[in-house]
């Protein structure tokens, strides 16, 4: 008999019925605080961030010094306001012109005394409706529910790590946007378990994790390898909230190659984080801190309840000498990091897109490892609690 402590939090029908898609957007995605981009990319008045959560349509905005955040729709004829993407441009709908003020008021409507006759009232009731928004160091977020916790309440005890990462790796050097045929919490589960490393990320990876190795694909290889990274030489993890983290070292030779590049391309770096340092947060955020000297920053993006776009962004400090960027030594160094990220990201496509072909002929729920695969559960759990319970934070419920 399996022992039922062992089933998963979720069934298998959650990675693809459109009826729970449709009670995760409600109850998860558009009560939980979601990463919309860079402070930095909003440093000049007009700059904007246009993205969606869950499907809505969002624009956040830097409006004389303050950022302001909104439903990215017209309340004239509807139109989208800002193209997906980031830019800097007056606050105008591009289909008649009507142009918003930072309360999300239409200031501006061409032919206002002949067509419509609208006074400061009727006015403010076109008002955009206007979303919360906050930042913690260099990352931005954005909320679609009026009421909830604080930013520095929801993030907890990761706000710190956030604001130390956004004080060394502040440079957005690449980007890379997919769309994969997979529920998203497939793509957030592969990321939050070390298990499948040996064997999905042979040659990538499991070359650089400090005691992820193993020999002629033997699967008692890979439980005894399984066993090593979970032990306090292999590696921790923390939980805060619905949000953890896991804390790998680097082998000693990965670390020494980070050390030097940062070296040759001037380059800050964590003196805290020094291995494979990875971040979680609910529900659809991860950072991973590569020997404190790049990070990978990702976001999931829920199309439908089977596709998901991957959003990620690859970081580094600023140069000390800022001509290195664009010489040849960085366009060498970053088209490696570029090249590996582009790699990990397509052997995690696979198993992801598979698990869903095969979710829907599932018998029963998912068996998780009590060590191994703890993340996972953990996240399960926080999902179930917000679908079950959405009136109470996940963050509570998880603690």
């Amino acid at each position: 008999m399996v022992d039922s402590s062992l089933f998963a939090p979720l069934p298998p029908e959650a990675y693809w019925q459109p009826e729970w898609f449709a009670r995760e957007r409600q109850n998860i995605f558009f009560k939980n605080w979601i990463l919309a981009g860079f402070k930095n990319q909003l440093a000049q008045p007009n700059d904007y961030i246009s993205f969606t959560i869950a499907g809505l349509p969002v624009v956040v905005r830097n409006m004389k010094g303050k950022l302001v955040a909104f439903r990215n729709v017209c309340s004239h004829r509807h139109s989208i306001i800002h193209p997906a993407g980031c830019g800097n441009a007056m606050f105008r709908c591009p289909y008649h012109g009507w142009t918003y003020d930072a309360e999300g008021v239409p200031i501006g409507v061409p032919d206002n005394a002949n067509s419509f006759g609208l006074n400061k009232d009727a006015r403010r009731e076109l008002a955009l409706e206007p979303l919360a928004v906050d930042n913690c160091g260099n990352f931005v977020f954005v909320r679609v529910a009026a009421e909830g916790p604080s930013l520095k309440q929801w993030l907890g005890s990761f706000a710190e790590p956030l604001e130390h990462i956004s004080d060394v790796l502040t440079t957005v050097y690449w980007t890379i946007d997919e769309r994969w045929k997979c529920n998203w919490k497939n793509r957030f589960e592969v990321i939050i378990e070390g298990y499948h490393v040996p064997a999905v990320h042979k040659t990538s990876m499991s070359e650089h994790l400090d005691g992820v190795a193993f020999e002629d694909d033997n699967p008692d290889d890979l439980r005894a390898i399984a066993s090593e990274v979970r032990s306090e030489e292999g590696g921790r993890e923390e939980y805060n909230g619905p949000h953890s983290a896991s804390f790998a070292p680097l082998q000693g030779h990965s670390l020494h190659h980070l050390d030097s590049i940062a070296k040759r391309l001037h380059l800050p770096f964590s003196t805290r984080l020094r291995g494979y340092d990875h971040f979680t947060l609910f529900p659809n955020m991860m950072f991973g801190i590569n020997g404190g000297v790049n990070v990978s920053v990702e976001r999931y993006e829920p199309v439908t309840a089977e596709q998901t776009d991957i959003h990620c962004w690859l970081m580094v400090g600023e140069p000390t000498k800022p001509d290195v960027v664009g010489s040849r030594i960085w366009n060498t160094f970053t088209k490696q990091w570029i090249a590996f990220t582009e790699k990990v990201l397509a052997e995690d496509r696979m198993p992801c897109e598979l698990t869903q072909l095969g979710l829907h002929h599932a018998r029963q729920r998912a068996v998780l490892g009590t060590k191994c695969e703890g993340r996972v559960r953990h996240f399960q759990t926080a999902v179930r609690e917000q679908i079950e319970h959405p009136d109470i934070a996940a963050f509570a419920k998880c603690a």
